[in-house]
């Protein structure tokens, strides 16, 4: 609400890109946490899954184990 106001005067001054900027990395630092926290959930996994023979049965299973343990 109070947001727009404020962007619309800062963007007369000439400062309107600062407030862009800002709202740009907000959106860059949410989305590589999301990544962040995936990476750690399925990382093991993917782990498995590429250095193992036949790791993509073993880390299905592991998932299986951990997911009915838990």
């Amino acid at each position: 609400m109070f947001v727009y106001p404020l962007q619309f005067f800062l963007t007369r001054l000439g400062a309107g890109s600062l407030v862009n900027r800002e709202s740009q990395m907000k959106h860059i630092v949410r989305s590589w946490e999301v990544l962040r926290r995936q990476g750690q959930r399925f990382g093991p996994y993917l782990l498995l899954e590429a250095v193992m023979p036949g790791g993509t049965l073993f880390a299905f299973l592991l998932y299986l184990y951990r997911v009915r343990r838990g």
